[in-house]
């Protein structure tokens, strides 16, 4: 039998491409955008919420 894994949501983002500020902004644009429970079982690029 399969156990069904969940997760409270994954933030992925390539290492040190970004400075600590552009990271900061990404996440805070996320968090504005999305609710926990939307994030629930989600894998988020955290490089779509980063203005270059």
């Amino acid at each position: 039998m399969i156990k069904k894994q969940f997760h409270a949501g994954m933030i992925l983002v390539q290492q040190q491409r970004y400075s600590v500020g552009k990271l900061m902004r990404g996440i805070l644009r996320l968090i504005a955008a999305k609710s926990a429970e939307e994030m629930q079982n989600q894998v988020e690029f955290l490089s779509s919420w980063i203005d270059e």
